[in-house]
């Protein structure tokens, strides 16, 4: 029996896990990972990755590993009937440097993620399983069992976190409800050459009265196929199956070619009834489990190891309390709960059939013909436009528990001001025709630098001047200003996972209270507002 201590243990190396893994190593915090499989898996099941979860990614350093690696997806488009009733444009999404989702199997994924972790200095455990844990107090003790071996390691760590897949062992330890359900559809999908004149680049979805399927886009040329059986249906050869439902369900000709990777899963839609109970945390999988439909699940799983990183390393360091988690917990829980009821919608509009299936065509197409498909649906299935609840003031479109968005100006792009640990108070002067603005900007910023003197927390302010080289970096066109709605001046509060903590006017007296907050003094300095 051996025992280690300390730091962060993480049961489950799969996308989640691993992005946290990377988000704790990189901020020094130490980090155990094991997960219960021999090996890495082979199998694909989730292939897209949007905007909000590739610049997480980004971040982290994988960006340019994942670019080679995927291919991008320019639009989603609808069949019924026989013929096409609406697309969805990937192409132009506003507010990420990301403008379109990309394609790339999850093993490849998960490649990039271990080959980052590794660069930390971190290792994975593979053929470990829990078999047990113990809460106990300042602790958490867990019983670690060699797959094939009797031997057992008794593992104390800090924080245990739960990111071992839709069965959590950790899950079901500490007593969380999965509540949910499934439904009555399984899906069979092959993925290698075919021959079609589908466009490579788009996802297609053919809706009929007997099922659906599915046709994407894989790098490197192949394409995945997709098509749902009923959940209790006996399929023994994947490939016919999906074979014999593309050419009964798909107007264009659709030919599979050679070998075919296969596989198949029953979908389900489940949240848990908390993400988080003393020192043991769930996320990905382990938390919520929604339909394939939108490709959002793996996406989710990275954005609530994202959320949890940088809290829990100000945990580990003493800088903030426990508090915090239950922030991410509550946070999550919401994100997920949208995520959840979206792709059940998506599901159940898929699956309709008769007079309904007429309703739901003739309303593709008219919100098609009027715009409002791709006005409102790009957005919300790349989660940009998805938010946290949170109270507090707002400038232009922007309000509390909102994502920054992400814009170009002559001084970079607006999230690489973004610091992995440190608040970032983005100052928006509003100063081409008032020059006097600058010079109120410079006084809140000096007030602000004497504040985070006395606080663990860092803040980092930067102000984006509109006259040119009044400041570095600068907004001398105006794009940040025009892009955050800053017609006056405003000053923005963004957390370090990029979230908006406030937004307001220079004069607005909660810039101190909100600034105290989240980054509290060991004293309290004078903090007040200056009006412009």
């Amino acid at each position: 029996m051996s025992d280690s201590s300390g730091g962060v243990l993480v049961i489950g190396a799969g996308p989640t896990g691993l992005t946290l893994a990377v988000e704790l190593l990189s901020r020094g915090v130490p980090v155990r990972v094991v997960d219960r499989a021999e090996r890495p898996h082979p199998h694909s099941r989730a292939l897209v990755l949007w905007p909000r979860a590739l610049e997480v990614l980004d971040r982290l350093g994988a960006g340019a590993a994942l670019t080679g690696r995927s291919m991008p997806v320019h639009g989603q488009v609808y069949y019924s009937g026989g013929s096409r009733k609406a697309r969805v444009d990937f192409e132009r999404l506003a507010g990420s440097r990301f403008t379109s989702p990309v394609s790339i199997p999850q093993q490849e994924t998960e490649k990039v993620l271990r080959e980052r972790f590794a660069e930390l200095g971190g290792r994975i455990e593979f053929g470990i399983e829990l078999a047990d844990l113990k809460d106990i107090g300042d602790m958490v003790e867990a019983t670690l069992v060699s797959r094939g071996s009797d031997q057992a390691d008794i593992a104390r760590a800090d924080w245990l976190v739960g990111c071992d897949g839709a069965h959590s062992k950790v899950r079901e330890l500490i007593g969380v409800s999965f509540e949910g359900a499934p439904y009555e559809q399984k899906f069979v999908l092959t993925d290698g050459a075919c021959a079609t004149s589908l466009a490579h680049d788009e996802a297609h979805h053919f809706m009929t009265a007997t099922g659906v399927l599915t046709v994407l886009g894989l790098p490197g040329g192949d394409y995945r196929v997709v098509a749902s059986a009923a959940a209790d249906m006996k399929i023994d050869d994947p490939v016919a199956f999906v074979q014999a439902a593309a050419a009964e369900r798909c107007p264009v000709p659709l030919q599979l070619l050679g070998k075919q990777r296969t596989g198949d899963f029953r979908v389900q839609r489940r949240l848990a009834g908390s993400f988080k109970v003393g020192r043991v945390l769930i996320l990905g999988d382990a938390a919520h489990v929604n339909s394939p439909v939108g490709a959002q699940g793996l996406n989710t799983g990275i954005e609530d190891a994202h959320g949890l990183g940088w809290r829990l390393a100000q945990v580990q360091r003493g800088i903030h309390s426990d508090e915090v988690l239950e922030e991410w917990a509550a946070e999550r829980r919401h994100m997920a709960g949208i995520v959840v009821a979206d792709t059940d919608r998506q599901t159940r509009m898929w699956m309709l059939t008769g007079r309904r299936a007429t309703v739901r065509d003739l309303a593709l197409a008219a919100a098609q013909r009027t715009g409002l498909l791709n006005r409102y649906m790009p957005a919300r299935f790349a989660q940009l436009s998805n938010a946290y609840p949170s109270d507090g003031p707002g400038i232009g479109s922007l309000r509390p528990g909102m994502r920054l968005p992400d814009v170009r100006f002559e001084g970079g792009w607006l999230r690489d001001l973004l610091s992995p640990d440190d608040l970032l108070l983005l100052v928006l002067p509003a100063d081409r025709r008032d020059p006097g603005r600058l010079a109120s900007a410079q006084r809140l910023v000096a007030r602000v630098r004497d504040h985070a003197a006395s606080s663990p927390v860092g803040i980092r302010p930067v102000v984006l001047s509109r006259r040119e080289a009044a400041t570095d970096p600068a907004d001398s066109t105006g794009a940040a200003h025009s892009a955050l709605g800053a017609r006056e001046p405003s000053v923005i509060l963004v957390r370090p996972d990029g979230i908006i903590a406030l937004a307001c006017r220079f004069d607005d007296p909660r810039i101190a209270r909100r600034i105290r907050e989240l980054a509290p003094a060991r004293r309290t300095p004078r903090l007040s507002a200056d009006p412009v």
